[in-house]
């Protein structure tokens, strides 16, 4: 039973070792605790302070420390602390310097200078060299228990190396050069040499502390080092003073959306949200054949207008441009919902980053309420009924995060301080360029938008006489202008400013040559010329291939040197007929080289016995159809030859290009653009979406190899 007892002691003590830190070390005699890492002492009235300010420690495992038993015995202040005589032994972790101390018994001064112990015999003992002779102060080796000026007494210790004298202090030296008053040689030999030598274990542990310092504020945000760091972007934004101490690979995980099975209320929350704003959004597009809500111009406009007295005839919101961005505007929203619920309900990063209103605390327990309902298994006809209760509450959860009174401290808003945590990428490990996080804000603001007008629109119901553009106003007019107590005006002050910043801002070169004038580096990727020539070559060996076999169906019976081709030189093009459906291929000055080939991969296929069972298929009404999965395994290999060429094609015309600037180049005209591929004497060009001029300069000229496959 003893030694039972003795292990569930022991296990009851493992949690609380493991709490306290390497770096700290309890001297019990002294009633001090002792960090290593800075070499210095502290009493429970500053350790708090030390560990916040210089490691950087949250405040659950600050508290963790401060209330281990360990410090039981330490004192509350410097008066309780017990300072140690002289003779002490050498005390690890705290500097060891050379001192001087006064040689006269009922004096006690001591220094680290030794201009300062002449000025003490000076003004104290009016000590006059000229008749007394040089002045015969003691040297010892002293320690410090704490290193601020006001509490520093030192006293002389015994090296670690050096065994600890049986009767006279040896550790304390006259000065040599005193008359009548020199150390034996012996002794002013151990004085005027040097600090014991660091052993390799010792050097060894001063490099894994300085490590671990060097990571821990790394893993922190810390404060700036030199006033050339203060920015100002830092100092108008105030983001970096706000998540100071935060670690940062805490910051991204804070607003990661949340998984079906690990949260399941939020995950139907942050479903509810996505449904909220894309009905929102939904209302800004044009659409005759639509039944729901459409915002006017005029209401759009209002809604855009963010100073006050001021509404642009031609500035109003829009959907968005890219329907895959609208996505990405949602998930903004539900990564705020999710940074509250981590902040207020799960304790992450620090309970002080902002400050929740009542409404906001009252709005977010019916949500979660509603999304507890929803996840219980229930009638699956009342479902409806639910998610209708549930988004509502989300609206109203929403819309109180928008409408809270921020007048003073900006960062009381849960809002900002998302906007603050998002200027970090946990993607890149590093905080994101002040020009891309314009993005972050421009989405925020937009949700904003979004968010308003699901109110508004709740509000009219299905009443066609309401004044949206009224609502719109009464809302707008008092949280959303640049002159109000919102949230939202921190997000409209940040934009403005990023957004002159990105204009100014002078970026580092991408791409930059070597002095051999043969290799290109770009950010971390370094690529010589014959590296470019393999990928290029490699692409449209493998964009052929393709080709040959995938699309015009060769093979042994039917090989590829059968293939026809056009000679680019033969063909014209005319560039200013922006006709319908309209190219190269069916300008009538081409008919006698095109028209042949039109249905030549068809005649392929009826000359193949296999590849006609491989497309057609007999219905019983004795008629011939395509098989619709020979149609999806052709698309599939047209995808795939366009995947293929794609880098050739752009690296070939010297043109950087996005995945979405290559689909979308056209060959034909539609209704809405003209066609961006273009034949000049023998060669084949193109301009990019928003390179619309057709200007010879804007033009981009497509390698042989790449365009004959084209």
């Amino acid at each position: 039973m003893f030694e039972h007892s003795n292990n569930t002691a022991a296990s009851m003590m493992e949690p609380e070792c493991d709490a306290f830190p390497s770096y700290l070390r309890v001297l019990p005699d002294l009633r001090v605790v002792l960090c290593t890492t800075h070499g210095c002492c502290y009493t429970r009235q500053w350790l708090s302070r030390h560990l916040l300010e210089q490691h950087r420690l949250k405040g659950r495992r600050r508290q963790r420390i401060e209330s281990s038993s360990r410090l039981n015995d330490i004192a509350t202040s410097n008066t309780d602390v017990v300072q140690p005589q002289d003779g002490t032994n050498e005390i690890r972790g705290l500097p060891t310097v050379l001192g001087f101390l006064c040689h006269l018994p009922d004096c006690d001064f001591r220094s680290t200078s030794s201009d300062r112990i002449r000025m003490h015999y000076n003004k104290v003992h009016q000590w006059k060299v000229l008749h007394q002779g040089a002045m015969p102060w003691n040297e010892a080796y002293v320690q410090t228990l704490f290193q601020q000026t006001q509490s520093q007494h030192y006293f002389a210790v015994v090296l670690a190396d050096q065994a600890h004298p049986s009767a006279t202090p040896q550790y304390i030296y006259p000065r040599a050069n005193a008359p009548n008053n020199a150390a034996p040689a012996s002794t002013r030999n151990d004085v005027q040499s040097s600090p014991p030598t660091v052993t390799d274990n010792e050097l060894d542990q001063m490099m894994r502390e300085y490590h671990a310092d060097l990571q821990q504020e790394q893993d922190c945000v810390e404060t700036a080092r030199d006033v050339s760091e203060h920015t100002p972007w830092m100092k108008r934004t105030g983001i970096y003073a706000h998540l100071l101490g935060l670690e940062r690979d805490e910051l991204g995980p804070s607003c990661y959306l949340p998984g079906v099975q690990e949260e399941p209320s939020l995950f139907l929350i942050c479903e509810s949200i996505g449904r909220v704003l894309e009905k929102a959004m939904n209302a800004l597009t044009h659409n005759r054949n639509k039944i729901a809500q459409t915002l006017r111009r005029h209401e759009a406009r209002l809604l855009n207008t963010f100073t006050r007295r001021e509404i642009s005839p031609l500035d109003y919101i829009t959907q968005l441009q890219n329907p895959k961005s609208l996505q990405t505007y949602i998930e903004t929203w539900q990564r705020l919902i999710c940074y509250w619920h981590r902040v207020v309900e799960q304790s992450h990063l620090r309970d002080t980053l902002f400050q929740p209103s009542d409404r906001q605390l009252e709005a977010w327990c019916k949500a979660t309420d509603a999304a507890s309902e929803l996840a219980s298994p229930t009638d699956p006809d009342r479902d409806e009924a639910f998610r209708d209760r549930l988004d509502r509450a989300v609206l109203e959860f929403s819309l109180a995060i928008i409408q809270h009174s921020v007048p003073r401290r900006k960062f009381d808003s849960v809002l900002v301080s998302y906007a603050a945590v998002r200027f970090w990428s946990h993607k890149q490990g590093s905080w994101m360029p002040v020009r891309n996080y314009t993005s972050i804000l421009s989405q925020l603001i937009y949700d904003c938008q979004m968010v308003v007008l699901a109110q508004v629109l709740a509000m009219a119901g299905d009443n066609d006489n309401a004044d949206i553009g009224a609502m719109i106003v009464d809302i707008r007019d008092q949280w959303l202008l640049n002159d109000t107590d919102g949230p939202v005006v921190e997000l409209l002050e940040n934009w403005v400013l990023s957004f002159r910043i990105g204009q100014t801002e002078v970026q580092p070169p991408q791409i930059h040559w070597r002095a051999d004038g043969e290799t290109l580096v770009w950010s971390d990727v370094i690529l010589h010329l014959s590296d470019l020539h393999r990928i290029i070559f490699e692409g449209v060996a493998d964009a052929r291939r393709i080709f040959d076999e995938e699309l015009c169906l060769s093979s042994r019976s039917s090989p590829a040197c059968d293939i026809p081709g056009l000679d680019l030189r033969l063909l014209v093009d005319n560039w200013g007929d922006r006709k319908h459906g309209q190219s190269f291929l069916t300008d009538s000055r081409n008919a006698a080289y095109v028209d042949p080939l039109n249905d030549w991969v068809y005649s392929r296929v009826e000359k193949s016995q296999a590849l006609y069972d491989t497309f057609w298929l007999e219905t019983d009404a004795n008629t011939c159809v395509v098989r619709a999965d020979a149609v999806q395994q052709y698309e599939d290999a047209v995808q795939r030859f366009l995947r293929a060429l794609m880098v050739p094609f752009f690296l070939g015309s010297g043109q950087q290009g996005r995945q979405t600037d290559f689909i979308g180049l056209k060959w034909r005209n539609t209704d809405y653009v003209p066609r961006n591929l273009f034949l000049l004497g023998g060669q084949m060009l193109f301009t990019l979406s928003n390179r619309m001029d057709q200007a010879r300069e804007r033009v981009f000229f497509i390698s042989f190899l790449v365009s004959s496959l084209v």
